[in-house]
């Protein structure tokens, strides 16, 4: 059996790949070439956190199936500053789009938090670019 964290973060990948240009393109981590250097690609990298478990009451026993708040990083990283632009644009479509499918939870639909301006990374050479955003949901027990 899968945990709920990883059930959530399945989720919210399937549901980011679903964008247009996205398939193939959504990971947990940077991508690395065989010498440890960043790859020079346009992608999306996902990660997924969960705040504090409970139950709406102070005394529930928090369970691994207890409600809970979920957060979502994302980072658009691309060759140019507007294709990081666009992949953000398509990931955030995809995750606005309704509540997340995850079986046996009710979902809220997510919401964005912020957004960061476009920054670069001149530690290779060309440089990348890269945009991240955080977003939230609430996941409870069906």
């Amino acid at each position: 059996m899968t945990g709920q964290l990883e059930q959530h973060q399945a989720a919210i990948e399937e549901r980011v790949r679903g964008g247009e240009g996205l398939a193939g393109r959504v990971f947990d981590a940077a991508r690395l070439d065989s010498k440890g250097g960043l790859v020079r690609d346009n992608y999306v990298i996902v990660t997924v956190a969960r705040g504090s478990l409970g139950d709406e009451r102070l005394t529930a026993p928090q369970r691994a199936d207890s409600d809970a708040d979920y957060y979502i990083d994302i980072r658009t990283v691309a060759t140019t500053a507007a294709a990081a632009r666009m992949l953000l644009d398509r990931t955030e479509q995809q995750l606005l789009n309704g509540p997340l499918a995850v079986q046996g939870r009710a979902c809220t639909s997510v919401v964005c938090g912020v957004t960061r301006p476009i920054a670069t990374d001149m530690t290779v050479t060309p440089p990348l670019f890269y945009v991240d955003a955080d977003y939230s949901f609430t996941s409870r027990r069906t």
